[in-house]
C-alpha cells in the first residue's frame, strides 16, 4: 500500500492556499502549505513529491523559488502557476510545468497527475514484498 503523494504549495495569499489545500486534499493528496519566507526550509526538511508555486509572489519571484528547489532536489517536479494575463514563464525558468491559474479544477488536477510518478501496480507491490 502506498501513502498519498505529498504536494507542497507555496503562495503568500491565504485564500489561494486554502483553495489549493482543499482541492488537493479531496483528490487524495497529502498537502503542505507554506509562504515564500519558509518555502526552502519546508522543502528541504520534509519529503515532498511535487511543488506548486505561484509565479508572482509579493516577496520572491516564483521562478526563482523553482530554480532554487530544483538545484536542491532535481528529481522533485515543480509547477509554476501564473495568475495574470502576462505571458507564462517558460519551463526554462526551473519548472517542470507552467500552468495558468483560473482554469478548471479538473485541468489543474490533471496537470498535477502528469507530473507525479506513477505508483506501481498491485502485482508489482506484491512482488516487491515477496508475496507473489
Amino acid at each position: 500500500m502506498f501513502w498519498p503523494n505529498t504536494v507542497l504549495c507555496v503562495d503568500d495569499d491565504p485564500t489561494v492556499q486554502a483553495w489549493r489545500q482543499l482541492l488537493l486534499s479531496i483528490a487524495g493528496y497529502d498537502v503542505k502549505t507554506t509562504t515564500t519566507d519558509s518555502a526552502m526550509e519546508c522543502f528541504s526538511s520534509a519529503p515532498v513529491d511535487l511543488v506548486v508555486v505561484g509565479s508572482f509572489l509579493p516577496y520572491r519571484n516564483g521562478a526563482k523559488v523553482a530554480r532554487q528547489m530544483k538545484r536542491l532536489k532535481p528529481s522533485v517536479p515543480v509547477m509554476i502557476l501564473n495568475a495574470g494575463p502576462e505571458e507564462l514563464p517558460s519551463t526554462a525558468n526551473g519548472a517542470d510545468a507552467v500552468f495558468r491559474r483560473g482554469t478548471t479544477p479538473t485541468d489543474f488536477l490533471a496537470a498535477i497527475t502528469k507530473l507525479l510518478p506513477k505508483p506501481p501496480s498491485e502485482a508489482q507491490e506484491l512482488t516487491a514484498a515477496g508475496v507473489a
